[in-house]
């Protein structure tokens, strides 16, 4: 615990300063605990590996004289129940102002490449609600939208939605804070709306967007013109890579001109067409697959750019998705509370990003730092 620290010793004394500007909702009377105490021995039981309310008050006890030196703590430590009540009363503004003023603190320069994406935390909802009422049950799952530095491994905004209905307005709201000057913003198919590439580009940005069937004549029109396309008009990179138990080859091929004049109607920002087709073969099994995804971008690629930012897009992915549920056990989580589940969700992120800063010789990755 000496070593957390002394290797955190900034962001603690930033989480201190911060915190106390959060609202106390409590009733004054019989408060012991100041709210700025919950909160950061609460971020510091998530960064050593604390993940339920009992857990956290065992190893804040045991942690008692370490915590006591960075800390006023005249009442002892606050029972796992005082936990519980604070962080399902707060409210999930008061937390997501919490986390801005952090990241403001932290990270105020972001990278030139953006990730936008929805994820539902599931275990919200009881499986015997969900196999009685799937429509309520979804009403009851959290939501939350991010925008993700693809090169920083850092959430820079979130946004905690009723439904997942309203990822793209979500993400229209957040990106609107943001300067996305020579910034690229990359989405996944329920990202690709006109609305929201033309607010990219007013900004000064540009996107990368994933094209499905929830495009239906874009999809086509896209489909059409590659297949029509001569190789004077297509660049084409190849990237073999392999890893985990697998052969992986990548074959971008980028349309930079000539573009279908249908296609400027709605989308009068697109300047390349992108085509990616995978193929990757399990050595194990000796199991093949191959799959073929479109993009439509604003900015002018070559096949080798366009393939990194593709790519880098699932950063979102593997460095935030795959370590809340696999490091946090996000997907596990039984808060079944939903201000709890969706206070939990930013603190979460809040942690991550914590980690995240911590610079390490080892390049120890974020389970290995908890």
């Amino acid at each position: 615990m000496s070593y957390l620290i002394e290797s955190y010793k900034q962001n603690v004394s930033v989480l201190l300063c911060l915190a106390s500007t959060v609202p106390d909702t409590r009733a004054k009377r019989g408060v012991r605990h100041k709210i700025d105490i919950i909160l950061t021995i609460f971020v510091l039981a998530l960064l050593c590996d604390q993940n339920d309310f009992v857990r956290i008050e065992d190893w804040a006890k045991s942690e008692f004289e370490t915590l006591s030196q960075i800390m006023s703590l005249p009442h002892g430590i606050p029972s796992h129940d005082t936990f519980m009540r604070v962080i399902g009363a707060l409210s999930v503004e008061s937390i997501e102002s919490l986390f801005m003023q952090w990241i403001n603190v932290c990270y105020p320069v972001f990278s030139n490449r953006l990730a936008i994406d929805g994820k539902t935390v599931n275990s919200t909802v009881k499986i015997k609600d969900w196999e009685t009422d799937q429509k309520e049950a979804q009403k009851n799952r959290v939501h939350v939208v991010s925008v993700f530095d693809s090169e920083a491994f850092q959430v820079v905004r979130q946004s905690i939605m009723a439904d997942k209905g309203g990822e793209v307005k979500s993400a229209m709201d957040m990106l609107s804070e943001l300067d996305l000057k020579n910034k690229v913003i990359t989405g996944d198919a329920g990202f690709c709306n006109a609305t929201l590439a033309n607010q990219i580009v007013a900004q000064g940005g540009n996107y990368c967007l994933q094209v499905k069937d929830n495009q239906p004549s874009l999809k086509r029109g896209i489909i059409a013109h590659f297949d029509k396309a001569t190789p004077d008009y297509v660049q084409t990179y190849i990237d073999n890579k392999g890893g985990h138990g697998r052969i992986e080859r990548r074959e971008c091929r980028v349309i930079s001109s000539d573009l279908p004049f249908y296609l400027h109607d709605n989308w009068q920002h697109i300047r390349c067409l992108i085509e990616v087709q995978s193929y990757q073969k399990q050595k194990s099994t000796g199991k093949e697959t191959t799959n073929t995804r479109y993009y439509i971008s604003s900015k002018p690629m070559t096949a080798h750019e366009a393939s990194e930012t593709v790519r880098g897009h699932w950063h979102i992915e593997t460095g935030l998705h795959a370590v809340l549920d696999g490091t946090f056990g996000e997907d596990v989580c039984k808060s079944r509370q939903k201000r709890h589940a969706q206070n939990l969700v930013i603190f979460r992120h809040l942690v991550c990003g914590i980690l995240r800063k911590h610079e390490d010789k080892k390049r120890m990755t974020v389970s290995m730092k908890r």
